[in-house]
């Protein structure tokens, strides 16, 4: 019975303990609930005011820096470099000369080919004298004498031919009219391969900011629209552009339907050898824009079963609104008793 008795007030202990914490938790969470409310009214929250300006709505698109007009040049065979003739940043015309290989060697082979060729062409005019009365009465030996002459000619003048290219092939010239943007290797007397790219030509007037829309977004785009570039090189920095070209075919093996867009740069020019070709970021494609609408940040914005409203002040008062234009951080503010200049709060 005592045995009992001990366990009875066991449990009972323990569940007064169990109350007790459980009371312990129930204050604990009221008083943090009483406190979260109280601070709040006392001001303990973000704060802004309503704005007027420019608001616009964006259709953001991935993509990268590229050029109609740019070359990467390389030599068609490896060689000792010996002469370097421009610099990175320098403006070129077509067909300057920007480096060059050493030729000692091509030259001899060029010279070679061309004593040969005045070789063979000594023989086959000397077997064209022997049958100059011939022409009519040749025999097989005499055709295969003057065969063999002038294929033997051909032959030389092909290699002298081939020399000559491969002379001037030592030599990279600007393909067309641009500027430098790279160059691998600038001191005379270092091998180069001919699988390295030695420098790299950029025309300026054909860069643009290239993106892929697919269907449902190429519809909201056009050529002339107005386009913020952002890089994420240069991430504080924001370029203007506009659609200059929208695809109307679907580019070829890309999966889903997408569509090509460029975007041509205006009204800023930038350092080429800083932006380079290749380089990311975002297209901010402005779908409709207000120059003089009344904005606020998107995280002010409350809604309920009637409607959208804002906290005005250090209170509680709610102003219920209607909402317009939105961005990605901002939305228009179209109705309601809102004025430049209110402190609202979150």
């Amino acid at each position: 019975m005592e045995d009992k008795k001990e366990k009875t007030g066991s449990v009972k202990r323990l569940f007064k303990r169990k109350g007790l914490i459980a009371i312990i938790i129930v204050v604990i969470v009221g008083i943090a609930i009483r406190q979260f409310f109280i601070v709040k009214k006392n001001g303990d929250y973000d704060t802004t005011e309503v704005k007027r300006g420019s608001i616009a709505q964006e259709l953001i698109l991935t993509g990268e820096i590229v050029a109609d007009r740019h070359s990467s040049l390389r030599f068609p065979y490896s060689g000792k470099l010996a002469w370097v003739g421009v610099s990175e940043g320098e403006s070129v015309k077509e067909d300057t000369f920007l480096m060059r290989l050493d030729t000692t060697s091509i030259s001899q082979d060029l010279k070679i080919a061309d004593a040969n060729l005045r070789q063979k062409a000594a023989t086959l005019d000397r077997v064209y004298d022997d049958l100059k009365d011939k022409q009519d009465t040749e025999d097989y030996s005499e055709i295969e004498t003057r065969t063999a002459a002038e294929t033997n000619k051909d032959v030389t003048v092909f290699s002298h031919i081939k020399a000559q290219y491969t002379l001037a092939e030592a030599t990279l010239r600007a393909p067309f009219a641009g500027v430098v943007t790279s160059i691998a290797n600038s001191t005379p007397g270092e091998y180069v391969l001919f699988s390295e790219t030695q420098v790299e030509i950029v025309d300026p007037d054909t860069i643009f900011f290239q993106v892929a829309a697919d269907q449902s977004e190429v519809v909201d785009i056009h050529e002339g629209q107005k386009v913020v570039i952002v890089l994420d090189s240069f991430s504080d920095e924001e370029f203007v552009g506009m659609v200059d070209f929208v695809g109307l075919a679907p580019i070829a093996g890309e999966i889903g339907t997408l569509y090509e867009v460029k975007v041509k740069f205006v009204g800023k020019e930038f350092d080429l050898t800083k932006v380079k070709i290749g380089m990311t970021g975002d297209a901010k494609f402005i779908l409709e824009e207000k120059v003089d609408a009344l904005y606020i940040p998107l995280n002010y914005i409350n809604s309920d079963k009637d409607g959208k409203y804002l906290y005005l002040g250090k209170g509680e008062d709610k102003v219920y609104v209607e909402t317009g234009l939105e961005s990605e951080d901002y939305i228009e503010v179209i109705s309601g008793e809102i004025n430049e200049g209110i402190v609202i709060h979150d």
